[in-house]
């Protein structure tokens, strides 16, 4: 009677289980639930986009150069690099790329139809 008492009142530390099965560690929680794994995946994930943002913008095509930062982002966030890691940065950038590419078509696109009613139209007066 006593014992689930002194354990609920934290009198034997922290680190104690107590007897409901319960555990205030939210990091703890989390892992148990599967939450943690989840919350590391779309760190990651957000991670790679903004490496993937960063190369494109800068066009970094070297591939040395594009392994040397993603290495060293996962290193400064103390996660193991995996090579899925970087098939997935190239595949964001390879998005990216063919994203920027359609953008530009569509403006040239753009300005060539405006060319064209410019000058059917200077031609009908």
């Amino acid at each position: 009677m006593l014992l689930p008492l002194l354990l609920n009142l934290g009198m034997f530390g922290e680190d104690v289980v107590r007897p409901s099965g319960g555990r205030p560690d939210p990091e703890f929680a989390d892992s148990v639930s599967g939450r943690g794994k989840y919350k590391k995946k779309k760190k990651l994930e957000k991670l790679i986009q903004q490496i993937a943002e960063r190369q494109v913008e800068a066009l970094v095509v070297d591939d040395q150069k594009i392994y040397e930062e993603l290495e060293r982002e996962l290193e400064l966030r103390n996660i193991e690099f995996e090579t899925a890691y970087l098939e997935e940065l190239r595949l964001k950038r390879e998005i990216l790329i063919h994203q920027e590419i359609r953008s530009l078509m569509k403006k040239k696109m753009d300005e060539e139809d405006e060319l064209v009613i410019l000058i059917l139209t200077s031609q009908q007066t």
